[in-house]
């Protein structure tokens, strides 16, 4: 029996030591953990107004950068649609070009008839003078 206490004293001595450091441990991170949260409440309650301020003037950069984004969008619908109606005006110009150009090789030809014709008639009328 002698060896069964020489064993149990020092084996639960060094359970009671462990389980106590274990003890003091919880005991000191519950109280860092309430020191923390107390330090967080303290400086959100001292920095609300900052926070705020600063809310604030995020708020109001957005609602320009807002009102920004609808300005050009607005700006891009306008160019967008003059640059469509410009390409219709572009179609309509190279149609007229093309048809001016079909024009006047038709008045060359008609030209070119017009003087055959007065070569005829002249030849013509001197056949019928001689």
């Amino acid at each position: 029996m002698d060896w069964l206490t020489i064993v149990c004293t020092p084996l639960l001595t060094l359970l009671g030591i462990i389980v106590t450091e274990q003890v003091k441990l919880k005991t000191k991170k519950m109280e860092l953990l309430t020191v923390k949260d107390s330090s967080i409440a303290e400086c959100q309650t001292k920095h609300a107004a900052n926070l705020d301020k600063v809310k604030g003037e995020f708020n109001t950069r957005l609602d320009e950068i807002s009102d920004s984004l609808f300005a050009i969008k607005e700006e891009q619908l306008k160019l967008s649609l003059t640059v469509s109606q410009l390409q219709k005006d572009v179609v309509k110009h190279n149609e007229v070009i093309e048809r001016t150009y079909k024009l006047e090789k038709e008045v060359e030809v008609l030209k070119n008839r017009e003087s055959v014709s007065e070569h005829r008639l002249t030849d013509l009328e001197k056949e019928n003078k001689v």
